[in-house]
């Protein structure tokens, strides 16, 4: 049940959406982001919507540490067995009718820095673009074109292509209508071989006459594709996929390292995680550098293979890249000349 806001105050409700099991670190993120939250929002109210399956998982006590940090739970039934990605984003474009009030949905893998003032949200649906790009200057579009197209969508008409990790959500008509909407077409793309839910949210935003308002990119400071929002962040949307597809990649911010979610599968939260946790910011391994391409940021090691990447996706060091590559050849030939 929502708290009633306190007296002169804007009262903030978050949603998350979880779909996991032992196996995977998603409740790790997801209790980093709460810790955060809580810390910088002590007033906020907090819902957690849940699969069964997910339900059942939380028997081990390092699975309960959530319950101090979330007002409720709500447990959505399936009748039929379906894999988490699946869950996952059944539940987030049924969320606005799992729900009742105002709630900013915010993605497990994110992090708070900030108190979140509520006065900003005054549309019925906003969010933040993806990778902080328009579609008419964004490299990887052409990639994200290949996904939308095979949902059975077009690209056309797209101004803004909104991320789904945080989402502002009024209990409105039209955001009802909107989720509505948003499910439906997730589902028709589910059935073409496309399980993520970003095309069929932007599809449902062009059908809706692009009701999505924009929020400032501080709102969904996406870090692993660029860092022009880290300095002002408000939450720091660190991508599932990032730390759970490269497995024990050692990057040079600290929440994008898997072996991190691992230590604290298996221990308590200490002083030392809160307060990399309470200054997100600044949690960068100082043995690191940050090296930039040209629309892009790349966060590795200073290893040789980051360095060549780093040339590889730069328009400044194209050049440096592709006397790399020529150098290399030309010895690599010689090499097996002479060994012949």
């Amino acid at each position: 049940m929502l708290k009633p806001p306190k007296e002169g105050q804007i009262q903030m409700n978050f949603a998350y959406v979880l779909a996991s099991d032992e196996n995977d670190i998603y409740y790790e993120q997801m209790l980093v982001s709460l810790i955060s939250l809580k810390h910088w929002n002590p007033d906020a109210y907090v819902c957690l919507v849940i699969d069964d399956d997910t339900a059942d998982s939380f028997s081990n006590p390092l699975r309960k540490r959530h319950e101090v940090f979330v007002d409720e739970v709500k447990i959505i039934h399936f009748a039929f067995s379906k894999g988490k990605h699946y869950r996952s984003r059944f539940l987030k474009t049924t969320l606005r009718e799992n729900l009742k009030g105002d709630y900013l949905y915010v993605d497990t893998d994110t992090i708070f820095c900030e108190k979140i003032d509520g006065e900003i949200f005054s549309s019925d649906i906003m969010g933040v673009d993806d990778h902080h790009q328009l579609p008419s200057n964004f490299s990887k579009w052409p990639e994200i074109t290949k996904d939308i197209r095979k949902a059975g969508f077009s690209e056309k008409n797209i101004d803004h292509y909104v991320n789904g990790g945080v989402l502002w959500m009024k209990d409105s008509e039209k955001a009802h209508h909107f989720f509505s909407l948003w499910h439906s077409l997730w589902i028709e793309s589910l059935e073409k071989g496309v399980i993520a839910d970003q095309p069929s949210l932007n599809e449902t935003n062009k059908r809706l006459s692009k009701m999505i308002d924009i929020l400032p990119g501080e709102y969904n400071c996406q870090i692993s594709a660029n860092l022009k929002y880290l300095h002002k962040a408000k939450i720091i949307h660190c991508f599932a996929s990032t730390v759970s597809n490269v497995e024990k990649q050692n990057f040079a911010y600290i929440f994008l390292n898997l072996n991190f979610y691992l230590d604290i599968k298996r221990r308590p939260i200490t002083s030392d995680d809160e307060r990399l946790i309470f200054d997100a910011k600044s949690a960068f391994d100082g043995r690191e550098f940050i090296l930039l391409g040209s629309n892009d940021v790349i966060i590795y090691r200073t290893n040789l293979y980051g360095f060549i990447r780093c040339l590889f996706l730069s328009n400044r060091g194209r050049w440096l890249f592709e006397f790399m590559d020529k150098l290399v050849k030309a010895v690599v030939f010689l090499l097996w000349r002479n060994k012949k």
